[in-house]
């Protein structure tokens, strides 16, 4: 009876609790759920929305790059008012000194004289004395990307300091240096360490030695065009250097007219290498003789 009476209640109860304990749990398993949902919803709409406003403002910057370009006219100048595609192509046609005059009419003219595409040759030359390590420095450093062609010739005023700074035009492939008596080993060793791409070089009538034909020997390995004549100081150790080098064989074009001190043993070495060699240049060589001439012909 007492079984009966206590027992069973207890029990009763007992089932009772661990019901509504069963009820609770699940109710509060499925708010967690619930709100983990909420959380995850609520975090991707959030970045969702700050990838939109991103979007946006990359773009209204890029719409308001293009109307200051093409809204910049002045109303009195009618260059100004044309297109902008139309100006550019108009600036292609100018030499150095009207771009760098044309910088300094207005600031629509200014626009488009500073386009990079406009800057990827630049001919020194017609600036002629006026040409100095400042000036090139300064227009290296802002276009060095696009630069691909620099002729710098009788421009008598540059120093190895230019070069350094032609050194970090590592796109340069074109490069003149004719008459450019103040240039030495050293800046070539930095055109060298810097231009490995160089496929044109004149060197005519700079004060080198054989030292930058072993820089020029190591590095540049796509010289097809090679000019040095008048570079005096040159010897057969030199012509021997750069007859080994890995340019060698896809030399086209070579001038060593003037070069005094190279021999018929320096020009045989380079034409029984220079497989691909189709002009060579060797006026003004009193110690070339007839054996080596032959060699050459052979």
């Amino acid at each position: 009876k007492i079984r009966v009476r206590y027992f069973k209640p207890w029990v009763q109860f007992k089932l009772d609790m661990l019901e509504k304990r069963r009820v609770v749990i699940q109710r509060m398993m499925g708010r967690r759920k619930g709100n983990l949902l909420k959380q995850c919803f609520g975090c991707w709409r959030e970045y969702a929305e700050q990838a939109k406003a991103t979007a946006t403002y990359f773009q209204d910057v890029v719409k308001a790059s293009a109307i200051v370009k093409d809204n910049m006219a002045q109303a009195n100048d009618l260059f100004s008012t044309l297109q902008y595609a139309t100006r550019l192509k108009i600036f292609m046609h100018l030499d150095l000194r009207s771009k760098l005059a044309s910088m300094q009419v207005c600031r629509a003219w200014r626009e488009v004289a500073q386009d990079p595409s406009l800057w990827n040759d630049i001919g020194f030359t017609e600036l002629d004395r006026l040409t100095t390590d400042r000036a090139v420095e300064r227009l290296v450093a802002k276009y060095r990307p696009f630069l691909s062609r620099i002729n710098l010739r009788f421009c008598h005023r540059i120093t190895n300091s230019a070069m350094n700074a032609l050194g970090q035009c590592q796109n340069l492939q074109d490069l003149n240096l004719s008459d450019c008596h103040l240039v030495r080993d050293v800046g070539i060793k930095s055109i060298a360490e810097g231009c490995p791409g160089l496929v044109y070089l004149n060197l005519a009538c700079c004060a080198i030695t054989d030292l930058s034909l072993q820089y020029l020997a190591k590095r540049c390995s796509n010289l097809s065009y090679l000019s040095l004549a008048c570079c005096s100081a040159l010897t057969d150790a030199g012509a021997n250097v750069l007859a080994k080098a890995a340019c060698c064989d896809k030399l086209y074009w070579l001038d060593l007219s003037g070069c005094t001190r190279v021999t018929e043993m320096g020009v045989t070495a380079i034409a029984s290498n220079a497989v691909s060699l189709n002009t060579l240049l060797l006026n003004d060589m009193p110690l070339l003789q007839d054996p080596g001439l032959l060699a050459v012909a052979q």
